[in-house]
């Protein structure tokens, strides 16, 4: 969350106003500096992942059987927060090719690999746990193939970092002015995270506790609850991707003082979110039981997905222009 929709805006936001003004010193500064919060995070965050990984199961499910899953995962905090760095320096550049390039990379090896070690660990060991543990795996060795690309991309457009001109702000300065745009980024888009782990650490403890229900069918109803979470928030891979490429833009146009192309901007970002979100919701709405048997071959009617999808979708429209 830190890393994610935080730092990398900010940074954006700072190198996209720094070129405009042609300061090309203060884009070195926010660079180093922002690689020095990014590699702090990542290494605390991916020790304390893998160092404390049977706390944060039991914290969660109230069981360690997803300890595997995390410690697998701990790796990919340090690699995400350096493909963060990167991204933040692109974006701030308007240039969102390696961007998206580099997440369609991420998104092909992490199926393929996640789900090849999934199956074969599962029937190597029989253990859920360690399949689960194989299947997250893709996940990080998605985002090192990422990383790899993103830095092959850096090296060969990181010129700007060498040419002069411009007088660079302190350290202290500029990580001050870094933090003052990332937090409250941070803070509104940890909010729902914060809430959607509370509430999941909440129903899983009620379920194998109040009600006494088993383990599998504890597993079975969360992955039913996550499986349609997922649906509904499909529409925000499109959403945020036009979010995070305006923000350099009106931060450009901001410095130039060109307030009528930040309204055009802004209008159009708008217009293009709604020309996303309402069919999205409608489809979800109308759609929704077609969808599930879709995805879902194992779907009864019994089940309470397409009833959670159309509560859900009328709610997408307002969140995704909100």
């Amino acid at each position: 969350m830190i890393s994610t929709p935080g730092l990398p805006v900010a940074m954006s936001r700072m190198i996209s106003e720094a070129q405009t003004l042609g300061n090309h010193a203060q884009i070195r500064k926010i660079y180093k500096t922002a690689l020095y919060v990014f590699l702090t995070i990542g290494i605390v965050g991916s020790l304390g992942m893998f160092i404390f990984s049977k706390p944060l199961s039991v914290l969660v499910s109230n069981s360690e059987t997803s300890w595997a899953a995390i410690a697998a995962l701990a790796p990919c905090v340090l690699i995400i927060c350096m493909i963060s760095a990167y991204r933040g320096f692109f974006q701030g550049q308007s240039n969102m090719a390696p961007t998206s390039i580099s997440q369609i990379f991420e998104a092909i090896i992490r199926l393929v690999i996640g789900l090849s070690l999934a199956w074969l660990l599962m029937r190597e060991t029989g253990s859920a746990t360690y399949a689960a543990a194989g299947g997250i795996l893709g996940v990080t060795v998605g985002s090192f193939v990422s990383m790899v690309y993103l830095h092959g991309k850096f090296r060969q457009s990181s010129k700007i970092l060498q040419e002069a001109g411009g007088t660079a702000k302190s350290t202290r300065a500029t990580m001050k002015e870094l933090l003052a745009i990332a937090i409250p980024i941070t803070l509104g888009a940890a909010g729902l995270q914060i809430i959607n782990l509370v509430d999941a650490s909440i129903y899983m403890r009620r379920l194998s506790g109040a009600l006494g229900y088993t383990a599998t069918q504890v597993d079975t109803l969360n992955g039913i609850y996550t499986f349609q979470q997922t649906i509904f928030a499909l529409p925000c891979s499109f959403i945020t991707t036009i979010t995070i490429s305006c923000i350099p833009a009106i931060t450009a146009a901001l410095t130039r003082r060109e307030l009528d192309n930040v309204r055009a901007t802004e209008e159009s970002a708008i217009r293009t979110m709604a020309l996303v979100a309402m069919p999205c919701a409608a489809g979800l709405f109308a759609m929704a039981e077609p969808v599930i048997r879709l995805l879902c071959t194992s779907y009864t009617p019994e089940q309470l997905v397409t009833e959670q999808s159309n509560l859900l979708s009328t709610v997408n429209l307002y969140l995704r222009n909100s």
